[in-house]
């Protein structure tokens, strides 16, 4: 056990230097490299409880229970800053934090009131067992607030999202990919957690089981996070925030609360100069579209364009645009078959093969390589 522990804080501590000592690194970067760390601290304390230290330096121990409850609400500011949210306004969560914290103080002071008798045998239990109930109770009180915590930032994830898929015709342009996939790794890290405790020994737990499944998460958040190019530069950091700001303004636009209701006839007037004007212009085969660039190409208002859409054909315009692009695909398939199936995804307006292969399969029911076997 002593081995492991000893091995996830030095992992830690290498995935934090890779991330907070680059050149050129914006906020969003320092502070995924402070959760990568903030366990580490924890770790520490294993490792001098392992070892016998912490009848020596006791008060480590209580300070990685109270530096861990940091945890969720960096994870929180990370998710805000993501999904184009302004990091610094304060919100009510981080009171329960604050006393969460507290309660950690306040066990550090109570452990240093009892005799020491008390104080050997409180230590024999947090090595052994039986787990002092009050480490029990902020160690509850940490996951339950981990679970409110990763719950507010899985609805900013989902809202975000929606809104991209709205506003953009290729989710690849935005880092929505990773958050996605960050939010959902973390949530695995917390169920997996909580069905440890509730199953397993604490002791056992805290030494053995989670130094294993935050090494495989974390490896996993440190992959993608390369993978989907969310390792930030200060300009590419810049170029973010913008896309950001503009995804929240057209989500505004785009707002079923602020929509005006339209009679359909209107609506249907608007769907004839959308498929009029794609269908002459084949504007679907620029990636980088947007319902704001469609917009003032047909003339009508961004909310008026998302509202026939959605209303008239029950989707979303990242659908709509894709549908196109796959009518368009399915023809070039049977004009152009001497062209590989990446010429023919570039050609359509896809920004990846994988994209176009979920796209494809989603309409057709098969792949496009299946297709074109079929076809021949």
């Amino acid at each position: 056990m002593l081995t492991l522990n000893i091995i996830t804080t030095f992992n830690l501590i290498v995935f934090f230097c890779i991330l907070f000592f680059r050149k050129e690194n914006p906020m969003p970067n320092k502070i995924l490299a402070l959760i990568l760390l903030n366990p580490s601290i924890n770790f520490v304390g294993n490792i001098i409880t392992l070892s016998g230290g912490i009848n020596d330096f006791p008060y480590v121990f209580f300070l990685a229970q109270i530096t861990g409850s940091a945890f969720a609400p960096l994870t929180y500011i990370y998710i805000k800053i993501m999904t184009g949210k302004k990091a610094e306004r304060f919100d009510f969560i981080y009171f329960f934090t604050i006393a969460l914290m507290a309660y950690g103080v306040y066990c550090a002071i109570h452990f240093s009131t009892l005799s020491d008798v008390d104080q050997a045998a409180y230590l024999e239990g947090i090595l052994h067992e039986p787990y002092p109930l009050e480490m029990q109770i902020l160690t509850f009180g940490f996951i339950i607030l981990q679970q409110i915590y990763f719950t507010l930032s899985t609805i900013l994830v989902f809202r975000y999202r929606k809104n991209i898929l709205n506003a953009y015709s290729n989710d690849e342009q935005s880092k929505v990919k990773f958050i996605v996939i960050f939010i959902c790794l973390i949530w695995i890290l917390n169920l997996i957690s909580l069905t440890l405790y509730l199953i397993l020994p604490m002791v056992y737990v805290e030494y053995y089981c989670l130094p294993i499944v935050l090494n495989i998460i974390y490896v996993c958040i440190l992959y993608y996070s390369y993978h989907y190019n969310s390792i930030f530069t200060n300009k590419s950091y810049q170029e973010f925030k913008i896309e950001s700001s503009n995804v929240t303004e057209l989500s505004d636009e785009v707002s079923e609360k602020e929509e005006p209701v339209y009679d359909l006839s209107g609506l249907q007037e608007i769907l004839d100069a959308l498929e009029l004007k794609l269908s002459n212009d084949k504007l679907y085969t620029n990636p980088e579209l947007t319902i704001n660039m469609l917009a003032l190409e047909v003339g009508f208002s961004v909310k008026k364009i998302s509202l026939c859409i959605n209303k008239l054909l029950n989707k979303r315009f990242y659908e709509y645009i894709n549908d196109k692009r796959i009518e368009y695909a399915l023809i070039l398939l049977k004009e152009r078959s001497h062209y590989t199936i990446e010429a023919i995804a570039e050609e359509c307006g896809f920004n990846s093969r994988s994209a176009f292969y979920r796209a494809f399969k989603k309409s057709t029911g098969v792949t496009p390589v299946s297709y074109m076997q079929k076809s021949a």
